[in-house]
Order: C-alpha cells, then sequence, then structure tokens
C-alpha cells in the first residue's frame, strides 16, 4: 500500500510542477486535437510525404525518410519532444501485431 500512496504523491507532485492540474489538462486537450487533425488529415499527409516519418506540433510540420533525421530537423525546428505527434506515413496496407 506504501508504493501505492508513494506512487500518487510523486504523481501529483509532478502535475504541480507541470503547471497544476488546468495546465496538464489543457495540454492534453491540445494534444488530442493534433491527433485529431492528424487523422482528419493522414491521407493528404500520405499522399504528400508516402513512407516517410512525420513529426508535427502546432502549424508546423516536419518531414524526414529516417527516424534519426526527423528528430534532429524537430529540435532545429524547435518542436518540443513532450508535445509533438510522430508518425510513420505507410503506404502498405499492413496490420500492426504487436
Amino acid at each position: 500500500m506504501v508504493e501505492k500512496e508513494k506512487a500518487i504523491k510523486e504523481v501529483l507532485e509532478w502535475i504541480e510542477r507541470r503547471g497544476g492540474a488546468n495546465a496538464f489538462a489543457e495540454e492534453a486537450d491540445e494534444f488530442q486535437r493534433l491527433i485529431d487533425w492528424f487523422y482528419a488529415h493522414r491521407e493528404e499527409l500520405v499522399k504528400e510525404h508516402p513512407d516517410q516519418w512525420v513529426g508535427m506540433y502546432q502549424n508546423k510540420v516536419v518531414v524526414a525518410g529516417e527516424l534519426e533525421d526527423l528528430i534532429e530537423r524537430m529540435e532545429k525546428a524547435g518542436i518540443p519532444r513532450g508535445k509533438a505527434l510522430v508518425e510513420f506515413l505507410n503506404t502498405k496496407e499492413e496490420d500492426w501485431i504487436p
């Protein structure tokens, strides 16, 4: 039980360091809007950037063929890692099996 209480305390402290519950909720809403935008525009993005990695944040879209290149380009564009959506725009109709 002590571990659970410790974990809860650590999560609450982490949320406070990030600006509190309201800021955390706003950040989650912003990320959900980004995900929604991505899925609404996925077909268009796949046509523009087939089989490439894309990183998205607010109005910025960064494209690269390799993931390592994408991360470097995102850093140069000032896109924060923790707030970006990174996806591979696969043109093949394959099911992903974990």
